[in-house]
C-alpha cells in the first residue's frame, strides 16, 4: 500500500455549479407548503460511491480522481447518522449499508490521500477525517488512527483551522483514556465561534470525573440550547449527586472483564435522537449512558 501511495497520482475536482432557475409563477390561490419537520427523521440513502472515486491507471500507475462535491455530500449523510456513538440508523440494514459504504470509501480515501506528505486540499482532509470519525463509530478497523492522522495533517497546515480542532475534540472525546487531550481542541474551537463545542467540554469533565467544571459547561450550552433535553437530564443527575462514570463501549470485552462483579445501576434514560437547531447542526451528543445514577 505503501508503495503504491508514493506513485499514486491523485487528482481532486472540488466543484461546486449552482444552477439558477427562473421559479415558475404561483397559482394565485394556492396555499403554502407546510414547513418541513427540522426534527424529522432522514433516512441514509445509498451512494453511488463511483460518482465520488473514479479509478484509473494501470496496476503499476493507479489514478484515483475524487469529486469533492459528492464526497462531501456523502459524509454529510454518514455524518447525520454515525457522528458518535451510538449510532442512529431506522435498521440493522440501513446501519450496514452505511459500514460497507463508508469502510469502501475509507479504504479508496487511503489509497489516494494516505501519504501523509501528499499536498491535498484541508477541505477534502476534513471531510476524510469525518468520514473516519463516522467509521470508528461504526466498528470499521483503524479507523479512529486514520481519523487522527487527518485531523493531524489539516492542523499541521492550519493551527487555527476551527472546524478541525471541533470535531477532533469531539472524537477524542469519545476515545478511552482521550478527554483531556480534547479539551484543548475544544477550547480553541468554542473561542472561534463553534458553539457545540461547549457540550463537548462538558462532556470531556464528564468523562474527567470533574463534576464542577462539568456542569459549568452543560449549564452554558442548556442555557443557550433549551431543547435538548439529553443535556437537561444530565444537568439534572449531575446535580442530585449522580455518580460520574464512563460508559464502557459494546465490544470492549477486557474492559467488560475487568468491570466489578455487582447488580449493574440503573442508568439515564436514552436522550431524544433529534436534531438541535443550532449553527452546525450538530445531533444531541448520544453518547449514551456516560452518567451512571446511584440511587438508595
Amino acid at each position: 500500500m505503501t508503495t503504491l501511495a508514493r506513485s499514486l497520482l491523485c487528482t481532486f475536482l472540488v466543484s461546486g455549479l449552482l444552477l439558477a432557475q427562473r421559479p415558475d409563477p404561483a397559482p394565485k390561490e394556492s396555499k403554502p407548503a407546510p414547513a418541513a419537520n427540522p426534527h424529522a427523521y432522514v433516512p441514509f440513502r445509498e451512494h453511488d460511491l463511483a460518482k465520488v472515486a473514479r479509478l484509473g491507471g494501470t496496476p503499476e500507475q493507479q489514478t484515483v480522481t475524487l469529486e469533492g462535491a459528492a464526497l462531501h455530500a456523502f459524509v454529510e449523510d454518514l455524518f447525520r447518522h454515525a457522528r458518535s456513538y451510538p449510532t442512529s440508523f431506522a435498521d440493522d440494514e440501513e446501519k450496514a449499508l452505511a459500514t460497507r459504504e463508508a469502510k469502501a470509501l475509507g479504504e479508496v480515501l487511503e489509497v489516494a490521500i494516505g501519504n501523509p506528505d501528499a499536498d491535498v486540499d484541508l477541505r477534502v482532509l476534513l471531510d476524510a477525517a469525518r468520514l473516519e470519525v463516522c467509521a470508528h463509530n461504526l466498528d470499521v478497523a483503524g479507523a479512529a488512527t486514520r481519523a487522527r492522522g487527518y485531523f493531524e495533517r489539516i492542523l499541521a497546515k492550519d493551527a487555527e483551522h476551527a472546524e478541525a480542532h471541533l470535531h477532533f475534540g469531539m472524537h477524542l472525546v469519545g476515545l478511552p483514556g482521550g478527554a483531556k487531550d480534547a479539551i484543548p481542541h475544544l477550547e480553541i474551537a468554542r473561542d472561534k465561534g463553534q458553539k457545540v463545542a461547549i457540550r463537548g467540554l462538558g462532556m470531556a469533565y464528564v468523562m474527567l470525573q470533574d463534576r464542577e467544571k462539568a456542569l459549568l459547561h452543560l449549564r452554558a450550552w442548556a442555557k443557550e440550547f433549551e431543547g435538548d433535553v439529553g443535556t437537561a437530564r444530565m444537568i439534572d443527575a449531575l446535580e442530585h449527586g449522580a455518580e460520574i462514570g464512563v460508559r464502557t463501549v459494546e465490544g470492549d470485552k477486557a474492559a467488560e472483564k475487568d468491570a466489578k462483579k455487582e447488580p449493574a445501576p440503573k442508568k439515564l434514560p436514552e436522550p431524544e435522537n433529534r436534531m438541535l437547531e443550532t449553527p452546525e447542526s450538530h445531533r444531541a451528543w448520544s453518547g449514551a449512558e456516560l452518567l451512571r445514577r446511584r440511587f438508595p
